[in-house]
């Protein structure tokens, strides 16, 4: 007879996590280097991200019009912000600016939707190729095209 003994899965304490960031940070490209803080836009008066099972996770932010980097918040641009205690320091790009009297609303995608609407028109056959050839291929032939590069070393 076997003997079976039952436990509790330890779970992580998020609330111990000490590396949240106070405010949302502002960066040009998808290249920038994340580990530097950007542009810190601490005179926000708010930022929310909104996330439900099933999408993908979006961010509002409202920004006075006279704010410190009013010039610098423009579309296509990245904001790292922590979406709640489990996910911390998420990027999202900015797709809408919305100008209102006094200050400015902000809409982003989490990076995890920008291939959401790309898709691949043609079937793609090869014979004897690499990873690397396929996802090219892909590259190529996706639409709309997207400011994506597949690396592979199979």
């Amino acid at each position: 007879m076997a003997k079976i003994e039952i436990g509790t899965i330890p779970e992580v304490d998020f609330h111990k996590y000490d590396n949240y960031l106070d405010y949302p940070h502002l960066y040009n490209s998808i290249n920038d280097d994340f580990t530097t803080p950007g542009l810190t836009l601490s005179d926000a008066i708010s930022c929310q991200v909104t996330k439900s099972y099933n999408t993908f996770p979006t961010l509002q932010m409202t920004y006075p019009r006279d704010g410190v980097h009013m010039i610098d918040i423009q579309k296509d641009k990245y904001i790292m912000t922590d979406a709640d205690y489990r996910y911390v320091h998420q990027l999202f790009k900015i797709t809408h600016i919305q100008q209102e009297l006094d200050e400015v609303i902000v809409e982003a995608e989490h990076i995890s939707a920008t291939l959401n609407d790309a898709t691949v028109p043609d079937a793609i056959q090869f014979a004897n190729a690499t990873a690397q050839d396929v996802m090219n291929q892909v590259t190529n032939t996706m639409q709309p095209q997207k400011d994506f590069t597949f690396s592979s070393t199979v």
